[in-house]
């Protein structure tokens, strides 16, 4: 599974997919509760929902871009 991390626009977004790029979950996060500290509680509930634990991660892509 891959937690991919989109951190370079005004919202935010995570994602999980699986190896073959089967969306598994995704979470947007709006502009009003856009900081840090939304980030890591956001990556939490989206692995504990979608019923992925860290070690079944073997990857994390981050995207680039103006805002990073």
């Amino acid at each position: 599974m891959l937690l991919a991390v989109n951190t370079s626009t005004a919202q935010f977004g995570i994602a999980i997919l699986r190896e073959s790029g089967c969306l598994v979950a995704e979470q947007v996060i709006s502009a009003a509760s856009r900081n840090f500290r939304a980030f890591m509680p956001a990556c939490h509930d989206l692995l504990k929902h979608s019923g992925t634990r860290p070690k079944d991660l073997s990857a994390v892509a981050v995207a680039t871009g103006p805002g990073s």
